[in-house]
């Protein structure tokens, strides 16, 4: 396994638009042999299209997911969280999903991600947490959506690859179709989704309606579309992950029952997905207690997800030290800081014949073994069976900076990996390039030195002159290319 030399992309007050480039430095990667430097001024969400509906352009976007079109790699789809009707109540007021893509692999058009104003988005407050799939012929993105405080459902939109002339080379479904749908208290959260070919092969007619109410059949390759999804109700005390997978493209009814990955008492959030073949992993994080430590535990299913074996752990041999912070100020941590989230979860993909995985610890001590409060770093392991896994390597290895003398305390968090048959793309937030000026504001003010600095956080700073100051702390993106 060989990891290529890590490349930054710009601060965190470009977070929208570095977040855009994910997609395309994945998806890039897999047609050079080197890291990749991308422009993020190539922005993935586009700009809107006159014959759709866009809502308020110009809005936040995040968490894009992107594929490639399977016979045509300069065919780029993703889908965002879209927060461009947050300050028109009367039309959504809230979050959706919205799409772009691209014919030549640069410049994207968008377009809201469908259903219309009239039947307000399926009866649902909100949409958000998009998976972009991508087969011959066939494109698809899976969300979760929801009532504020109340039910909440996960839900697919499919889409047909058309010639059209509006520039989209693909065309949605009218409407969504719900896969599954959680009452009362519960709530769906964290999916992730992969296409995986029908263990029967050959092809079949698949019939849409069309926004624009025409009727099209093609005939496809057959697949199965597999979703998994945390369930949860607001409490890690009582979270499940569940799988479902589609025999017909994803249409209605064709949705099989829920299967329960992980027992009742796991502790646990934030599943990833996999396949080789029929071949299926999950992987997610198990959080600790005081008789359990943290750890990385996966199940697997040998038939495309239909029956799913016991969850054994991944991270028995090494132990697993996360990278967690409060994402409100805590008093008895960081009074004058101010954080966001940062609990890290595994993310996992696949080659032609080994699965691949990343996740973010913190450093241990070389003496006692014990984790250390000193910064992240993403890690990868390999694995051709998925349960004997390969020894955790750092993908990008960070320097010393500290008077301390020990192991780089920048921080490497919120990671997701996305391989093609040869080799694999990681991604990740990397604080290794501070800013100069906030070192030089936090030095014998926060710590002897910023880096000895636990947490990622926004910190006020006392200054004599100024007053109390707010310091906000950087992150570089930053993407390597992992040769298998």
């Amino acid at each position: 396994m060989e990891v290529s030399k890590g490349t930054g992309f710009g601060s965190i007050s470009t977070r929208i638009s570095a977040l855009a480039v994910v997609g395309l430095a994945m998806l890039f990667g897999a047609v050079t042999t080197s890291a990749q430097v991308v422009d993020y001024n190539v922005n993935v969400t586009g700009t809107g299209h006159q014959d759709y509906y866009v809502g308020q352009l110009g809005r936040q976007e995040n968490e894009p997911s992107c594929k490639a079109n399977p016979l045509n790699e300069l065919n780029i789809m993703c889908a965002y969280n879209f927060y461009g009707f947050a300050d028109l109540p009367q039309e959504q007021g809230d979050s959706w999903i919205a799409f772009s893509e691209t014919r030549d692999g640069y410049k994207f058009i968008r377009r809201v991600l469908t259903g219309t104003k009239e039947n307000k988005w399926n009866g649902q407050d909100f949409a958000a947490d998009p998976t972009m799939l991508a087969s011959e012929g066939f494109a698809a993105v899976t969300n979760i959506s929801g009532i504020r405080g109340g039910n909440s459902v996960m839900q697919i939109q499919r889409m047909m690859e058309v010639n059209t002339e509006t520039g989209f080379r693909h065309i949605s479904e009218a409407g969504q179709i719900e896969i599954a749908r959680i009452s009362g208290s519960n709530f769906i959260d964290k999916p992730d989704a992969r296409i995986i070919p029908h263990p029967d092969g050959g092809t079949a007619p698949v019939t849409m309606i069309l926004e624009d109410g025409s009727t099209i059949t093609r005939e496809l390759p057959r697949i199965r579309i597999l979703v998994t999804f945390a369930v949860f109700n607001g409490s890690n005390e009582n979270i499940r992950t569940y799988s479902t997978f589609s025999d017909e493209f994803g249409a209605p009814g064709s949705w099989s029952n829920q299967r329960q990955i992980t027992q009742s008492d796991g502790l646990d959030q934030g599943l990833s997905v996999a396949n080789i073949g029929q071949k299926v992993l999950y992987v997610v994080r198990r959080f600790g207690d005081a008789n359990e430590p943290d750890s990385l535990i996966g199940a697997i299913s040998r038939n495309g997800g239909e029956r799913i074996g016991k969850v054994f752990e991944i991270t028995a041999d090494t132990g697993f030290c996360p990278f967690d912070q409060v994402t409100l100020p805590d008093p008895t941590v960081a009074p004058n800081a101010v954080s966001f989230r940062t609990n890290d979860f595994p993310w996992v993909s696949a080659t032609a014949n080994e699965f691949v995985l990343v996740y973010s610890e913190r450093p241990r001590d070389p003496a006692t073994g014990d984790c250390l409060a000193q910064g992240s770093r993403v890690m990868v392991r390999t694995s051709q069976n998925g349960t004997s896994w390969s020894p955790a390597v750092e993908v990008s290895s960070i320097p010393d900076k500290s008077n301390n003398g020990g192991p780089g305390h920048a921080f490497q968090f919120m990671q997701s990996i996305d391989c093609t048959d040869e080799f694999c793309q990681a991604l990740w937030y990397d604080t290794r390039n501070e800013s100069i000026a906030f070192e030089a504001a936090l030095q014998g003010v926060v710590s002897n030195h910023w880096e000895d600095v636990p947490f990622v956080e926004d910190f006020n700073v006392l200054d004599g002159e100024k007053g109390l100051l707010r310091f906000r702390r950087t992150a570089d993106v930053y993407t390597n290319r992992i040769n298998i």
